[in-house]
């Protein structure tokens, strides 16, 4: 783990991109969600916009509206009147056999997917002059 020494949030640096598949339905059954979720589950939290999902996937699917998460797969922090309620909620979903977004996802299986290696960053220099090489281009068309 590593600290944002800004923000002082814990996360978790990955050497690489893990594939997670499409954002097709693949129709598993209950069964199948359980054990999907139990071999996936990680540190994998994620906060968009007020509402605390276990699952990237979970977060940005429902954000762009690929699927409706049921309303057990996510705490909306906005939603949470008292203390009590926010940990009862918080226990809750940490606790999930299973959630929607797992019906979505092939994360589990990283291990049989290749990895995509990170970009490398050019240095700020090298960033500016292919810019104002491509401006030139640009205004010669």
């Amino acid at each position: 783990y590593s600290t944002s020494p800004t923000a002082r949030i814990r996360c978790v640096p990955l050497p690489a991109s893990a594939p997670q598949g499409d954002c097709s339905y693949r129709n598993r059954s209950y069964k199948e969600l359980k054990n999907i979720l139990k071999v996936c589950r990680s540190d994998c939290i994620s906060v968009l916009d007020g509402i605390i999902h276990i699952c990237p996937r979970s977060s940005n699917g429902h954000d762009l509206k690929i699927f409706e998460p049921d309303e057990s797969d996510y705490v909306n922090l906005r939603d949470c009147k008292t203390r009590k309620e926010l940990k009862q909620k918080l226990f809750y979903l940490l606790n999930k056999k299973s959630i929607v977004a797992c019906n979505y996802c092939d994360y589990y299986m990283r291990d049989k997917f290749k990895t995509c290696i990170a970009g490398e960053q050019i240095s700020k220099e090298e960033a500016l002059e292919r810019y104002n090489t491509m401006i030139c281009v640009e205004r010669k068309l």
